[in-house]
Parts: structure tokens; C-alpha cells; sequence
């Protein structure tokens, strides 16, 4: 068992696999939060809807598990991805139900038991098959928001020739749904450049003002998951028109991201992260997945979304450290030998003129292990790279970079969060990534800075993480 792996103030299961966050939703003042969740083992199977809460998204409880599949029912496999909605006080569940190897999903509701811990689906899905269906390789993930005249209904698509889709529906009862068409498909010129795979998952749909940010998670046939992209543009009705395409988060785990409306009006959104190492030290520790922080996200004036930690995070600091250094060539300074595996930290990044600067995370004294995150001025990337983070074979390596530009001074402002095995990666422009590190040794757990090529600077503030008490209750 590695338990130094295990994240501590992130969302998560206490066992078994954990995938797509669903249905994030404030409800009186308490945030919902469910995700796919196999409670019986390590790994993609038999998915329930596992349940958290919190009312300052820092502290949640864990709820009894609040959907499962139904033998013999159009869930009968998995209750997969939906979307939650508040009806004459009511929470209801909308989500895709899984049957054998079907790609096209029927759509099922489900209202609250009477104890308003479990959820009871209609015997019926109320939508059985899209009437596109003919036409169609995949269908399924409903997003679901409330109208003047009723609700709409985004549900991800993929044509059989090979096109992406989110197509578009109206409700006035939540039960019969007209087609509106697609609100958007990979058909459009703007997506020429950039790789779209054979359909779109699990759409999410950021609307602020005229304009829209659709948010995709990339499916490639024969179910493979890839990345997240986003297409901005503005919204003329029921059609997004598509004006600038790109990646959503640039790290190599994140995927199938779910958004919410808060009750100040923020857009809130959580992310899956899957893990980065191979099947059997995930059944070795009998967990698999972890969602990430809570999330602000907002559309620039460029139309690209951004994101930051919600400001509650920083709720979760302790104790709080400082470094200030000016670095020579190649010069390394350790900060904190024993800084620990749950860390907040604010970095400020000066590399010189076309070198790089970076802090190591997760570091043993020897050098043997750490995780790297800098900045690269020849390139004018943040970077974070694993090649080193473990020992263990069986840990996936590789380096990952996100486009930025420098500031006046020459640096680059970083809100980096460490959670045992996942870090997030903010730049202060609202790029982001996420990756996953498995350190072998207990004893990687140092803080380093330093720079390559050129004198640079490097400023980190760094807090502690308060764990305690941030996950409570196990499912039953």
C-alpha cells in the first residue's frame, strides 16, 4: 500500500475507482457534488454515482452512494455522466444509462428517495434513443440548465463519420425533448486545425453575455478518452458560432470537467484526474481517481476561459514560508528538506533572458525524485515535468508545457497546488494543467528552486495544507 500517495484534501472516494465529476449544483446554500465511482474496485466497472457535500467547499461529507445500476433497467451497466437540476424544491438527476457496449445512451431521471440520500430513476429512460440516432456513433453525458420556457439539454455526440457534436434539446417537463439541432460541431472551419477525435463528451456550456465557452472532453473510437478542449464564440440563440479553438487544461490528466452556477454567480467547475501509473499499484492501494480543487472559471476579453483556485482554498493554509533568492547559473537552493506532500504555493518566476527558473517538488535530498515546474523564456512556456518524479517503473514520466507570456520584469506568476499525488498548475494569465507524480520514497518531500543558464530569480511563498477533517463519512 502506498498511502503517502493518496490525496488528502482533494475529493475522492475513500476506496475503488473514481472518474467524471457530475452534477455539481448549490442547493440552500450547500454545494453538491457527485461522480462516477466503481465501489468495488480499482478500476472502470459497474458505475454508481457516488455523493459529496459541502457548504464552504472545503469541508465535505460523504454521503451514501446515490445511484446505482438496476438489473434489467436502461442503467442495468452504469449509471453514467448527467447533470442535476432543482424542481419545486426537488434535486433531481439526469444522466446517461449504460446497457452492454452501446456508444448511443439513453437519457434516464431519477427523483430523490424520500430520505433525500438516494436517488429512484423512472422506470423508463425519457429519452430511449435520440432521433438522430441513425446518424450516430456515440450519444450520451445530458448537461442540463433552466430556460424562461422550460430546459435545454446538451447531450455529447459523435457522427459515424467520424464528426464531434454537442446537439441541443428543449424541454418543458423534463421528459419529452425536441431536438434543436446541434448547438455546435466539428464541422466548422474553425476546428480545421486542431484534432477533435470522433466525438464529444460530456459538453459543458459557460454562457456570459452574447458569447459562450462549450467545454469537450475528446473521445476516440473505441472508447478512449484523449484531453479537454474548448470552443469559444458568440451565442446567436440556440447555435454557437466558433471563434477560437484550443486546449482546455494542458496537463496529461484531466478530463470531463463539470460546471455549475453558483448563487453569487460564479462558474464554478471540478475536473477528473485519472491516474498516471499502471493498473497494478492502483489495485495494490485499492483506489483509482481523485477530482480536483473547485475551480473559477471566466471568459477573457480574447474569448478564451480562464481559470484560478476558488478563493476558498485558501482556507485549507497552515503555516506559511517565504524564500526570496537571486541565482546564479545553475544554481540550486534547497527551501524546505522536509516541506511536506500537501502544499499551497505562490511563485514568482524570473528565468533571465533565455533561460529557465523552476521550483522541485516532492524532492529527496539525493535527487533522486522530484517534480519539476518552471518556466522556459527561450520558449515562453510553463513546463512541469515528471521524468523524475518516481522511481517506480511503473509511474508514467514525461514533460508537459503551457503557452505564457512574460511579464514587464521578465517573469511569470505561478499558484501551484500539491496534494500527495496531484499537483494543479495556475499561471496568473489563467492557463492550467494537472498531472499526477507517485513518488517511491516516504522521503521525497523537499522544496527546491534554481536556475538553468542564465542568473534569475525565483520568489515562493509557501503554506502548508490543513487536512484534517476535510473528507468525512465513508460511502456506505
Amino acid at each position: 500500500m502506498s498511502e503517502h500517495h493518496r490525496p488528502r484534501f482533494h475529493v475522492r472516494t475513500a476506496t475503488g475507482w473514481i472518474n467524471d465529476p457530475n452534477a455539481p449544483i448549490q442547493v440552500d446554500g450547500r454545494y453538491h457534488l457527485f461522480c462516477q465511482h466503481n465501489p468495488g474496485a480499482a478500476e472502470h466497472g459497474e458505475i454508481h454515482w457516488a455523493h459529496f457535500s459541502s457548504a464552504d467547499l472545503v469541508h465535505w461529507t460523504t454521503h451514501p452512494i446515490a445511484l446505482r445500476p438496476r438489473a434489467g433497467g436502461p442503467d442495468a451497466d452504469g449509471c453514467w455522466s448527467g447533470s442535476a437540476v432543482v424542481v419545486d424544491g426537488e434535486l433531481l438527476l439526469l444522466y446517461s444509462g449504460k446497457v452492454g457496449a452501446a456508444e448511443v445512451l439513453p437519457v434516464c431521471l431519477a427523483h430523490p428517495s424520500p430520505s433525500g440520500e438516494q436517488w429512484v430513476a423512472d422506470a423508463e429512460p425519457v429519452m430511449a434513443e435520440p432521433p438522430e440516432s441513425g446518424d450516430l456513433a456515440m450519444f450520451r453525458d445530458p448537461f442540463l440548465w433552466v430556460t424562461a420556457d422550460g430546459f435545454r439539454m446538451l447531450v455529447g455526440a459523435g457522427y459515424r463519420d467520424g464528426t464531434g457534436a454537442a446537439l441541443l434539446y428543449q424541454s418543458s417537463d423534463l421528459r419529452s425533448w425536441e431536438p434543436l439541432g446541434p448547438l455546435c460541431t466539428a464541422a466548422h472551419p474553425a476546428f480545421d486545425a486542431y484534432d477533435t477525435g470522433d466525438g464529444w463528451e460530456c459538453p459543458q456550456l459557460v454562457r456570459q453575455g452574447g458569447r459562450g465557452v462549450l467545454v469537450l472532453s475528446i473521445w476516440r473510437q473505441p472508447g478512449l478518452t484523449d484531453h479537454v478542449a474548448f470552443v469559444s464564440g458568440a451565442l446567436n440563440g440556440d447555435r454557437l458560432t466558433p471563434e477560437v479553438v484550443g486546449r482546455f487544461d494542458h496537463g496529461p490528466d484531466f478530463y470531463a470537467p463539470a460546471l455549475t452556477v453558483d448563487g453569487d454567480g460564479r462558474c464554478l467547475l471540478w475536473g477528473w484526474s485519472w491516474e498516471a501509473r499502471n493498473q497494478a499499484l492502483a489495485d495494490a492501494d485499492g483506489w483509482a481517481g481523485v477530482l480536483t480543487a473547485p475551480r473559477l472559471v471566466v471568459i477573457a476579453a480574447d474569448g478564451t476561459p480562464r481559470m484560478v483556485p476558488a478563493p476558498e482554498v485558501a482556507a485549507l493554509r497552515g503555516a506559511s514560508h517565504s524564500a526570496d533568492l537571486i541565482l546564479a547559473p545553475g544554481e540550486r537552493r534547497m527551501l524546505d528538506e522536509t516541506a511536506g506532500r500537501c502544499l499551497d504555493l505562490e511563485v514568482r518566476l524570473v528565468p533571465g533572458s533565455d533561460g529557465r527558473a523552476w521550483v522541485r517538488l516532492l524532492a529527496h535530498s539525493d535527487g533522486t525524485e522530484h517534480t519539476e515546474v518552471g518556466v522556459d523564456a527561450a520558449t515562453h512556456e510553463v513546463y512541469l515535468s515528471r521524468d523524475r518524479s518516481s522511481s517506480d517503473p511503473g509511474s508514467y514520466g514525461g514533460t508537459y508545457r503551457m503557452p505564457v507570456d512574460l511579464d514587464a520584469g521578465g517573469g511569470v506568476d505561478l499558484r501551484v497546488l500539491l496534494d500527495a499525488s496531484i499537483v494543479e498548475v495556475f499561471a496568473g494569465d489563467g492557463h492550467a494543467m494537472t498531472a499526477r507524480v507517485y513518488p517511491r520514497s516516504r522521503d521525497s518531500i523537499g522544496l527546491y528552486a534554481g536556475v538553468d543558464s542564465t542568473p534569475g530569480g525565483v520568489d515562493v511563498r509557501w503554506w502548508t495544507i490543513e487536512t484534517a477533517g476535510r473528507i468525512t463519512a465513508p460511502e456506505t
